[in-house]
C-alpha cells in the first residue's frame, strides 16, 4: 500500500549531479567539501544505542549504582523518532509516496524474530521451572505481547514497573510503545505532509506536540491547581507513577522531539556542512550531552517525582543534542568514537540484546 503526496515547494526532490553527489565513507563521515542528498547509514547513531542499550542492561543486571539506567530507553525512544521521521522525508522526497508495506515489513524483520524467540524460550522455562505465579503472570501477559500492548497491559494489570518481582515479560513494553510508533506514525506524517506547509513548520507544530506531552507529564507528577480539579477521570484508579513510565502518551514525547528536529536537521544535505565553522564545536558538545546523559542515568531514581517533572524532558533534550552532533558530518571526533566498530555491532543488535 502507497501513498502519493505532490511534494511542496521547499521539499521537492533535488536533482544529484556527479559533481555534487558526495560518497560516504564507511564510517558514516561525509566527505570534506561535498555533500550527500540521503543520509545513508549512519554507524555513531548505532553507537549510541550500544551505549544505551549497555546502561539498560547495568540497570537491571542488579548494579546498584546506575539507579537511572532506564533512562536508556528514552534515547533509544529519540533515536527512533528522528531516524524514522528522517527515513519517511527521504522515501517521500525520492518517490512522492510512501511505502507503507514496504515500511512496516522493514521494521517487522527486524524486531519479530527476537521477540518470538524471547516469547518461546520464557515460556519453555516457565512451564519446566517457573512457578505457579509466573505461569499464571505468563498467561496474563502473552496476549498483551503478541499484539504490541503490554504496556497498557501492565497500566491496566496494576503490574507496577518497579515491583520486587517483576513479571517475565516486563520489559517488553518498551518495544510495545515503539511498535505502536512504528504502527501509527507513518500515517500521521501522510496526513501531516498533506497540510502541504514547510518543513520547518512541520517541525515546529511536531515539536509543540511534544511540549505538550512533557507539560502533561509534570501536570500529572505535581497535581493540577485545584480550580482544575486534579487529574482527569480517566486516570483515577492507576498507578499514576506506572502510567506516566509506562503510557504510550506520556513516552511519546521522546518520540515526537526527535521526528521534529528530523524536519528541521538534515547536515549532510547542506552544503560544504564538513567545514561549517561551528564544527570545532560539536564534539565538545556531543561529548557534554553524553556525560550528562551518564550522570543521569546514575543518579537518578524511577520512583522520584523530579524524573517526570523535568529529569526526562532534559534527558530526551539531552539525547536529540547527541543526536544532532552524531549526524552532522563536521562533529568528526565524536562521530569516529561513536562509529567504533564494536560499539556500531553492539547497537545493530540493540534490539535482540
Amino acid at each position: 500500500m502507497t501513498t502519493t503526496i505532490d511534494a511542496p515547494a521547499d521539499i521537492a526532490t533535488p536533482v544529484a549531479t556527479e559533481g555534487d553527489a558526495a560518497a560516504v565513507r564507511a564510517a558514516g563521515v561525509v566527505e570534506r567539501g561535498r555533500r550527500s542528498l540521503r543520509m545513508g547509514y549512519q554507524p555513531s547513531l548505532d553507537g549510541l544505542r550500544a551505549l544505551s542499550v549497555a546502561v539498560v542492561r547495568l540497570y537491571h543486571g542488579g548494579f546498584s549504582w546506575m539507579h537511572g539506567g532506564f533512562f536508556g530507553v528514552e534515547v533509544f525512544f529519540v533515536v527512533s523518532g528522528f531516524l524514522i521521521t528522517s527515513l519517511l522525508l527521504e522515501e517521500h522526497d525520492r518517490h512522492g509516496q510512501i511505502a507503507f508495506g514496504g515500511f512496516w515489513l522493514r521494521r517487522a524483520r527486524r524486531l519479530l524474530p527476537a521477540f518470538f524467540a524471547v516469547l518461546l524460550m520464557v515460556s519453555v522455562w516457565a512451564a519446566l521451572a517457573g512457578s505457579a505465579e509466573q505461569v499464571s503472570q505468563l498467561r496474563r501477559d502473552i496476549p498483551w505481547s503478541v499484539f504490541y500492548v503490554s504496556n497498557w497491559g501492565q497500566i491496566l494489570g496494576d503490574v507496577p514497573y518497579f515491583a520486587g518481582e517483576p513479571p517475565l515479560l516486563r520489559h517488553l513494553w518498551s518495544l510495545a510503545v515503539e511498535e505502536q510508533w512504528y504502527l501509527i506514525w507513518p500515517l500521521l506524517f501522510v496526513a501531516i505532509l498533506r497540510l502541504r506547509v514547510s518543513h520547518r513548520t512541520m517541525g515546529a507544530v511536531i515539536g509543540i506536540g511534544a511540549l505538550i506531552v512533557f507539560a502533561l507529564m509534570s501536570w500529572m507528577q505535581s497535581g493540577a491547581p485545584s480550580t482544575l480539579g486534579g487529574p482527569p477521570a480517566l486516570f483515577e484508579g492507576l498507578n499514576r507513577t506506572n502510567f506516566m513510565y509506562l503510557s504510550t502518551i506520556t513516552r511519546s514525547g521522546g518520540l515526537l522531539l526527535g521526528a521534529a528536529m528530523a524536519f528541521w536537521w538534515r547536515p549532510w544535505r547542506w552544503s560544504r556542512a564538513a567545514d561549517a565553522p561551528a564544527g570545532r564545536w560539536l564534539d565538545p558538545i556531543g561529548a557534554a550531552a553524553i556525560a550528562a546523559l551518564a550522570c543521569a542515568a546514575v543518579a537518578a531514581e524511577v520512583t522520584a517525582g523530579y524524573v517526570y517533572r523535568w529529569l526526562l524532558p532534559l534527558v530526551s533534550v539531552l539525547s536529540l543534542v547527541a543526536i544532532m552532533v552524531a549526524v552532522h558530518p563536521a562533529a568528526l571526533g565524536f562521530r569516529r568514537a561513536l562509529s567504533w566498530s564494536p560499539l556500531a555491532e553492539m547497537g545493530k543488535r540493540s534490539y535482540g540484546l
